[in-house]
């Protein structure tokens, strides 16, 4: 059975209103507000944890825990999608994967098996408001080991990610993609993310973008927040303006 920490899949909890601060009226609003929120929080989490037990299950059995992981964090990245890769063949028949156009003289062909269509995965930049400082590195450190990869490793990391987290896919289909890529780029994702692990890993431009639009939303609202709050608002900014200088 897969064990995952609690902090994967944090549930907020409702916080406890003072009814001598607010009105009845008030409190029931509130409340009610901050449990619509657990909620989808919780459904969120429900939705990754699926996604995460049919990963673990496709993959190989000989692979140790850490690095089945690694495998999977990489095949559930968040951030820009890649564009098509192309096989160019050269006239001495020399094969050369590539995410840019193929030189003159030789032959360009798609890369068999590899979608070139873009789906948006959940998380993105798009949703990176809610997400937290951690959250954003986290992610940060994976697109390095993600870029390090060959183009053709990439392309089949990202086909392999879509089955995933399509529900049309069959599991045949998200196994033979996930095996595809553990096979052919396994090697390269155990070496870069050696290598990523030792280097400081910061959000990128988008993710502080989002964090510091989050940042003055919470500054607008200083004068209602509690000390618990408060403390949250200081080593969030610290964590901005280190992070995102």
């Amino acid at each position: 059975m897969t064990h995952f920490e609690p902090e994967m899949f944090h549930v907020k909890q409702p916080r406890r209103h003072l009814g001598l601060l607010l009105r009845p009226g008030e409190v029931i609003t509130s409340v009610r507000a901050e449990l619509v929120e657990a909620r989808d929080s919780l459904r969120q989490a429900r939705g990754e944890r699926s996604i995460l037990h049919k990963a673990v299950s496709i993959l190989p059995t000989p692979l140790s825990r850490p690095w089945r992981y690694a495998i999977l964090l990489l095949l559930l990245i968040t951030g820009a999608a890649q564009a098509g890769v192309q096989k160019c063949t050269g006239p001495d028949g020399k094969v050369i994967f590539s995410d840019q156009a193929c030189a003159t003289g030789q032959t360009s062909s798609t890369l068999p098996g590899v979608s070139t269509s873009a789906a948006p995965v959940a998380g993105s930049s798009t949703g990176a408001g809610k997400a937290s400082y951690d959250d954003m590195v986290q992610r940060s450190r994976r697109a390095q080991v993600h870029a390090a990869l060959t183009p053709e490793c990439r392309a089949l990391g990202d086909n392999a990610s879509r089955a995933l987290r399509t529900d049309t896919a069959s599991l045949e289909e998200v196994k033979r993609a996930v095996s595809q890529f553990e096979n052919q780029c396994g090697d390269q994702v155990q070496k870069a993310s050696a290598v990523a692990a030792t280097r400081r890993a910061t959000p990128d431009a988008s993710d502080c973008r989002s964090l510091r639009q989050s940042l003055e939303e919470r500054r607008a609202r200083l004068k209602t927040m509690t000390n618990r709050e408060l403390q949250e608002f200081v080593k969030f900014q610290n964590e901005v303006s280190v992070g995102c200088r």
